[in-house]
């Protein structure tokens, strides 16, 4: 009867904060959940105390969820959330399409960087800012401000870990995809005591990218292109790939591994005989 007691007002704090279809729920600092697309939803407590919330959409519409505390928004045709009695956000399984997009502040003041990943699946795990992900994705990460951009697809699927909330680092701060994964990265390098910009395509079985330690690593039947000065041009043959960053995410040094008399490079440009520089 308690439990029953319980959900019941708990259910009457979503329905009579409605506005507009969209229920808000004060979490216990204050701030804002909003529930958006949503035909019904039902709460029930778990004997570890959480509550599970059962969203159902409306026909043919998606359920949004911004957590508004942690600067993202889970968007999905089905949806189920693990949440604390004070509303706080501990799983929730997405699926048929979702997307997770996360807002952070830009290492330039005043701006901001996202990360944007579509999935036909995922599950997202709030105490780690772990989103995996199934099947094909697309993981998307633009700093405009800071004249950044990471994305990488595949059709193996991965996990991919968020920044922290307000952390002003890169807001992608870890992967695993397995793929093929295409990957592609564009910033600003130091040239002549300028800022000029980069960029760097590459193609892998696998890709790894680790944002405490600066490193991208990709593995297996590995192709490397771009114009920064590591590369020679275009890459083929490689086993395996390390690119480590430098804290402004310039390209500090490129590893390479190769399958014996398989790795071929093609420059971008011809090199004048001698005599004729």
């Amino acid at each position: 009867m308690k439990r029953s007691a319980a959900l019941l007002s708990l259910a009457l704090v979503a329905i009579l904060a409605a506005q507009g279809g969209k229920p808000v729920i004060q979490d216990a600092e204050g701030k804002k959940v909003v529930f958006e697309g949503w035909k019904g939803m039902k709460l029930e407590t778990q004997k570890d105390g959480t509550l599970r919330v059962l969203i159902t959409p409306q026909p043919g519409g998606l359920v949004r969820l911004n957590w508004k505390i942690e600067q993202t928004v889970l968007t999905a045709k089905e949806m189920r959330a693990q949440i604390t009695k004070s509303y706080q956000l501990i799983q929730a399984s997405l699926s048929g399409g979702i997307e997770v997009n996360a807002t952070r502040p830009s290492s330039v003041a005043g701006n901001s960087q996202t990360i944007d990943i579509d999935a036909s699946s995922a599950t997202y795990v709030h105490a780690r800012r772990e989103v995996a992900v199934e099947g094909r994705f697309s993981v998307v990460r633009a700093d405009k401000a800071a004249g950044e951009s990471m994305t990488a697809s595949g059709d193996g699927g991965g996990t991919i870990t968020l920044s922290e909330s307000g952390s002003a680092e890169n807001a992608l701060q870890a992967a695993v995809l397995r793929g093929p994964v295409n990957f592609a990265m564009t910033g600003r390098r130091e040239e002549e005591g300028k800022r000029v910009p980069f960029n760097l395509k590459g193609r892998g079985d696998r890709l790894t990218y680790d944002g405490d330690k600066r490193l991208i690593v990709l593995s297996g039947n590995v192709n490397l292109s771009g114009d920064d000065p590591t590369l020679a041009g275009e890459m083929k043959g490689i086993a395996k790939a390390i690119i480590t960053l430098t804290e402004t995410g310039e390209v500090d040094s490129l590893e390479l591994e190769g399958n014996p008399g398989s790795t071929t490079i093609t420059p971008k440009e011809k090199v004048p005989p001698p005599g004729k520089r």
